[in-house]
Parts: structure tokens; C-alpha cells; sequence
């Protein structure tokens, strides 16, 4: 796992601030390696201060009294500093707890060289100066994450590799904005918001297409097909983060990847939803209205001697009058073709 940031402190300081301020920051949906969040009984306290040390993007240290007198947070410390001159980026955040400028030039002027935030200030304070390092306005990875997190699914740090895959799945497609965009996405793929050069609307892009990335990984994983029952696909659809609301917006896609769910009672949440689109692709039976003839060059999908698109055949009472043999693949799984 990777980390927006690793908390160097003395226990000593605990209770009064350290934990208060990574709560409030893993509140704030930052990745925080903090010994009470990331040791678990059994495991090597220094391999894993070693781990959280090389895969957190920065390092608060939280100097005070106590961080002084000890050996082990000199250690930690160390570990920054390397981190720090061996990537040439800025690594360390210091905070000033309970210390003077004298004290912290007394311990390291290295240190004391370094702008910090001062925990006079207050924990809110602190907290806010942290977020605009750890999650600076105008990062279209950051809005994404943020878009992701909100579905209630925590996505990897965004130093993840994980996150390049997300990018390559929202540059597009060869006939995205056209009739055909569904097949350019493939199988549970829908359309994704606009391209844009605006940082938060890019960063939405990017959050739908690392979602839909994963629904279409995980649906091949779990085999969800024209053939699963459908109360497994509602599941399916829940497990998702963003999933259902997408199938919301556009049922016509919804039922192409499973067209059991137009057939009536299977439906679940998604009935008023398939219904509002269902009703303009059938033309009823009464004289008074559009034929059959009529009905092939009205009505999208319609097949000839139809009197509905076939995306609704298994919805309509009479099958919208294709035969046995024209429903059927309809209801057949792809990987028996």
C-alpha cells in the first residue's frame, strides 16, 4: 500500500495532538501511515516503519521535547532526510509542537531552515495548512480520488501505477460521441463525461473511467452475462462503486450488457428507469395508430414484422413479434457463441 504521509512523533505526543490531527486528516480522505492505524499484532515494527518511510509521498514530523530526547524518532528522521536528498523533492513537513525557533536550531539547522507550521495555531489550523501540501487545489488526480472516494471505495494513493491505467481508460475510444460508443467502451462500458482542459472536469473524467475500468474487471471476473441470474446482477450492480447511478442514467446500455433485467419483475431498481424508455420503442397493436411498416422505419433496432426494438423483445407480451429463433441469442452468454 502507498501512503500521502508518514506521522514521525514521539508517543509522548499522542494524545494531545498526533492522533487528533491523523484523524482528522484520514478524515479528509488522506492515506496516513500512523502506528495506531498501520501496525497490526505481529509485525515487525521497524520493516514496517521502513515500509510506511519509502511509500509515503511526505513526512510530518512532529518535533517537540520528546521527539528530542528520543533515538528512535533521530532514526525515522534519517530515513526522511535520505528520501529527501535522494529524490530532490521536497519530503519533510515539519510542525512545531511545543518548541521554539531556538530549540529546533539547537537540534538541527537543517530543520529549522524549513518553513513549519506551528501547532499554536490549533489542530484545524494545522490540518488545513497539511491539505493544501498533501492535496493541492486544482489536481485533476486528487478530484478524481475524491469523486471515487465519495462512492464509498478508497482507490489506491495517486503515486499508484493503478492510476495510469485509469488515465489510458479515459482517453477515449474511435467512435466515442457516436451511436456505436457503447461497443468502442466494450462490455460494461457507458459514455464518460466530456473531454476537457479544466482540471476538476478532467479529474471527473478520470474518476468515471477508473470506476468503469473496474466494473468491467470485475464483471469478467465474475462472470456476469445475458445468462446470470438476475438477482446476482443487481448485486453485481451494488457492489460497484457509481455503477448504479450510471445504469440509472442510461438504462439503454444497462439492458444491452443484461437484457434479463427488462423482463418484467426482474427489473429491480432500475423499473421506472427501463420503462421511461421502453414505451417509444413499441408501437401498439391498434389500427389507429402506426403500423408494422411504419413501425420498421420509426423505431430504433426494429427488425422487419417487429413492432419493438429488440433490446425490448423479452419486455413485450408478444415478444414484439420476433420469432423463437431471433430471441433466443438474445439471452445467450457471449463466451457460448
Amino acid at each position: 500500500m502507498l501512503y500521502d504521509v508518514f506521522i514521525s512523533h514521539a508517543s509522548e505526543d499522542k494524545d494531545d495532538f498526533v492522533r487528533p490531527l491523523a484523524e482528522l486528516l484520514r478524515a479528509n480522505h488522506i492515506q496516513v501511515w500512523y502506528d495506531e492505524f498501520s501496525l497490526n499484532p505481529g509485525d515487525s515494527l521497524r520493516r514496517s516503519i521502513d515500509n510506511g518511510l519509502a511509500k509515503s509521498r511526505f513526512g510530518v514530523v512532529v518535533l517537540s521535547p520528546s521527539f528530542f530526547r528520543k533515538r528512535w524518532t533521530h532514526w525515522e528522521l534519517d530515513g526522511l532526510v535520505q528520501r529527501q536528498i535522494g529524490g530532490g523533492q521536497q519530503v519533510i513537513i515539519p510542525i512545531w509542537h511545543n518548541v521554539t525557533a531556538q530549540d529546533v536550531m539547537e537540534y538541527s539547522l537543517s530543520l529549522a531552515d524549513k518553513t513549519a507550521v506551528d501547532s499554536k495555531l490549533g489542530l484545524k489550523e494545522v490540518a488545513r495548512r497539511l491539505l493544501d501540501v498533501l492535496r493541492p487545489e486544482g489536481s485533476t488526480l486528487i478530484t478524481a480520488r475524491d469523486i471515487i472516494i465519495g462512492f464509498g471505495y478508497e482507490p489506491p494513493v495517486v503515486t499508484d501505477d493503478w492510476w495510469l491505467d485509469a488515465v489510458e481508460a479515459s482517453a477515449g475510444n474511435a467512435v466515442e460521441g457516436t451511436f456505436q460508443e457503447a461497443m468502442g467502451w466494450g462490455r460494461w462500458g457507458f459514455p464518460l463525461p466530456p473531454k476537457s482542459t479544466i482540471p476538476s472536469e478532467r479529474g471527473e473524467r478520470l474518476a468515471w473511467a477508473a470506476m468503469q475500468m473496474m466494473w468491467q474487471k470485475n464483471a469478467l471476473d465474475l462472470r456476469i452475462s445475458q445468462i446470470t441470474r438476475p438477482e446476482d446482477v443487481h448485486a453485481f450492480i451494488r457492489s460497484q462503486p457509481g455503477l448504479v447511478e450510471t445504469c440509472h442514467d442510461y438504462p439503454e446500455y444497462l439492458i444491452s450488457y443484461v437484457p434479463q433485467l427488462v423482463i418484467p419483475g426482474f427489473e429491480g431498481e432500475f423499473e421506472s428507469s427501463i420503462e421511461g424508455i421502453y414505451r417509444p420503442y413499441v408501437v401498439e397493436r391498434d389500427p389507429g395508430k402506426l403500423n408494422k411498416s411504419a413501425a420498421r422505419e420509426t423505431l430504433p433496432g426494429a427488425s422487419p414484422g417487429s413492432i419493438c426494438s429488440e433490446l425490448f423483445a423479452l419486455r413485450h407480451p408478444e415478444f414484439g413479434g420476433y420469432k423463437a429463433s431471433h430471441v433466443a441469442p438474445l439471452c445467450q452468454d457471449e463466451g457460448d457463441t
